[in-house]
């Protein structure tokens, strides 16, 4: 659904049908309708409130407030960006998404991950404003020589660069929440017409060059079922603490969203408004 920015503004989602489809691959339409209800997602009840505070990659600050019966809200707390709108959305897995209306055209040419805006995945791997003063970020500058590679990266506003991938054209960034708009103006797309007779509007890179920007997100490997799988704990039981045995490294599998993996182009989740 749609939420006007303002202090403290609550997004609402109510009883009202929800339709109307947006361009966007696997983003659902535009609410028109406008309550005072929260958004909802079916989460195990906790037995008090709580409230996370998150700086979006545009700058932008969202609390999202999680009652005692389980229930979330999302208020926009700041208006750091250009965005006069903010969409809200959950994912087929329950995570929350909170969409400026800045970010949805890069978002729809495939230049911005949709996961720089999944709250829930973001709060999860420590993104909080009281988690640090820095989010995690990839950017893809594709064409870039690997000498260049660096320079461009420290040469974003707002940002240190943390790694260099050339084989990859791309560096990992930290950036800092206090100046993230700065560096969203520097890496997001702009719009310009198209040649031709059908006209209309193509999205290409901003100013800094930067073809793609993916979310820096945490791995985390469970061995709940595999351990079982391989029948460890019998073999455990039979004293065998491995011990002078070679072992295999399993892999865990491919994350096909991963900007390791681009350019290769993979489903992405769909969503829905609730």
């Amino acid at each position: 659904m749609r939420i006007p920015t303002g202090r403290l503004r609550r997004a609402a989602a109510g009883g009202a049908a929800l339709a109307a489809a947006l361009s966007l691959t696997g983003i659902p339409g535009d609410a028109t309708a406008r309550s005072s209800g929260a958004v909802t997602l079916q989460s195990a009840p906790d037995r008090t409130p709580t409230e996370s505070t998150l700086t979006l990659i545009t700058g932008d600050t969202v609390a999202v407030t999680k009652g005692a019966d389980g229930k979330q809200a999302v208020n926009v707390l700041s208006e750091a960006g250009d965005s006069t709108q903010f969409r809200v959305a959950t994912g087929q897995n329950g995570d929350l998404y909170v969409y400026p209306d800045d970010a949805l055209a890069a978002i729809d040419a495939g230049i911005v991950d949709r996961q720089l805006f999944n709250v829930t995945r973001m709060l999860a791997d420590g993104h909080g404003s009281a988690k640090g003063a820095t989010m995690s970020a990839i950017v893809d500058f594709r064409d870039a020589a690997p000498a260049a590679l660096r320079k461009r990266s420290e040469d974003l506003p707002s940002s240190r660069t943390a790694r260099v991938m050339p084989k990859l054209g791309m560096t990992s960034v930290d950036i800092d929440k206090a100046g993230a708009r700065a560096f969203w103006q520097a890496v997001k797309p702009v719009a310009k017409a198209k040649q031709g007779r059908n006209g209309g509007t193509a999205v290409e890179p901003g100013r800094a060059g930067v073809a793609k920007v993916w979310y820096d997100g945490k791995a985390k490997v469970t061995l709940d079922k595999s351990v079982a799988q391989i029948g460890a704990p019998e073999a455990w039981q039979k004293g065998y603490d491995g011990k002078g045995v070679k072992v295999a490294v399993l892999d865990t599998g491919a994350d096909l969203t991963n900007a390791d993996l681009a350019p290769q182009d993979h489903r992405q989740p769909q969503l829905r408004l609730r």
